[in-house]
């Protein structure tokens, strides 16, 4: 998933310090955020490894499923999903973000612990603020959370005594001049 210009650098910090650069990946999956495409460009001219086996399920049935999605039949891979019970269609985007809270809250409950369940995902930074409040807001109806609350910026929703961060990049304060 990594863009032409982060490759580079790494390309060039690999070469510079003597380290062994191994590319992992798959260019039939996710594409990079920036301009990207060189990770199949590179496995014809590299020496490769292809991994064939499933490894993700050991069920046959989604094990077919899963290889359905490779030569771009979802269809396959979703009618199996759908007859399984594992796969919601719902009308509209809102639909969709409540029933996926209201999975995972199940699920959060059933468990015990939040890490121990898999997180809810988006594309849309927006829609991810959204579900995190949702998130949020039934882990409070709970009790899980304290009730003071830190403010965000460019949120409608704070951090309280319970929550878990993830942080998605290394914060760099800014340096203030020394008077």
């Amino acid at each position: 998933m990594v863009d032409h210009a982060r490759l580079d650098g790494l390309t060039e910090l690999a070469q510079r310090t003597g380290a062994k650069l191994i590319a992992v990946g798959d260019g039939k999956q996710l594409p990079s955020i920036g301009p990207g495409g060189m990770f199949d460009r590179l496995t014809g001219h590299a020496p490769t490894v292809r991994l064939s086996d499933i490894h993700r399920t050991r069920d046959p049935s989604d094990q077919k499923a899963w290889r359905a999605l490779r030569p771009g039949e979802p269809e396959r891979a979703m009618a199996h999903y759908l007859r399984q019970g594992r796969l919601h269609l719902t009308d509209t985007r809102d639909d969709a973000a409540e029933n996926a809270v209201q999975a995972w809250g199940r699920l959060t409950g059933e468990h015990g612990d939040i890490r121990a369940v898999a997180l809810i995902a988006d594309a849309s930074n927006q829609e991810i603020d959204r579900l995190n409040a949702r998130a949020q807001h039934l882990r409070a109806e709970r009790g899980e959370l304290g009730h003071r609350e830190i403010p965000l910026p460019g949120v409608h929703y704070g951090l309280r005594e319970g929550d878990l961060i993830a942080f998605t990049a290394q914060h760099r304060p800014a340096r203030t001049a020394k008077g």
